[in-house]
């Protein structure tokens, strides 16, 4: 990465706003890239990404997501990829109707997950928003964040899973069994595009009610 410093801050600058959006963003699985780069004593590069966050416009994200629990290892080999549609053994080809098996197994609806189906104890695949509330300097981002979250009785929180740390404010904190939501404010670069699926407010809402949580 010496020979390469312009790249080397690209991707530095790269996971540091992906760690302040997910636990999961560093580039290696157990530590960030910034670590091997200090450990390499890389000031030039470390250097050069603080001047790059320095200089750069920052913004608030608002980060929400839905967790639901995994599917069985029975579902999949019953259900196949996807558990919401009728797997071959559900539907007669002759009539159309629904077999006996499938109504033994899923009850009276076939396209709702069962109690079978899912883990409570084991995340699935998540569903998440990605939304920018506003966009500035870094102090100004950072003091309308402490703002709105001194409003909504937030805790304001410095992460340091990366050494540079990012600023947070936590409105829902998942739990240990699933379903689960969560949703936070972080401060971060800007340039993350806004991503949310069709359906994303539906789950959001439905998983809520489940949860005896706000809307």
């Amino acid at each position: 990465m010496r020979d390469h410093l312009e790249q080397a801050v690209e991707v530095l600058a790269l996971e540091y706003t992906s760690m302040a959006l997910s636990e999961n963003g560093s580039f290696y699985p157990k530590e960030t890239l910034y670590t091997r780069v200090a450990e390499d004593s890389n000031t030039a590069a470390l250097r050069a990404l603080e001047d790059r966050l320095a200089s750069s416009e920052w913004a608030l994200y608002r980060i929400r997501r839905v967790f639901p629990p995994a599917r069985t290892g029975s579902c999949k080999q019953r259900h196949g990829d996807s558990c919401r549609s009728p797997w071959p053994g559900c539907i007669d080809s002759d009539t159309g109707e629904r077999t006996p098996p499938c109504a033994q197994w899923h009850g009276p609806v076939c396209r709702e997950p069962q109690p079978a189906c899912r883990d409570s104890s084991r995340k699935g695949q998540a569903s998440r928003s990605v939304k920018v509330v506003i966009t500035g300097t870094r102090a100004q981002v950072t003091r309308l964040m402490r703002r709105r979250a001194e409003e909504a009785g937030e805790h304001v929180e410095e992460d340091f899973q990366h050494p540079l740390g990012h600023v947070r404010s936590q409105t829902l904190s998942r739990g240990a069994r699933f379903p689960a939501v969560e949703e936070f404010h972080v401060v971060a670069p800007s340039g993350v595009i806004e991503k949310q699926r069709k359906n994303f407010e539906e789950v959001w809402r439905e998983t809520c009610r489940q949860l005896l949580l706000p809307v």
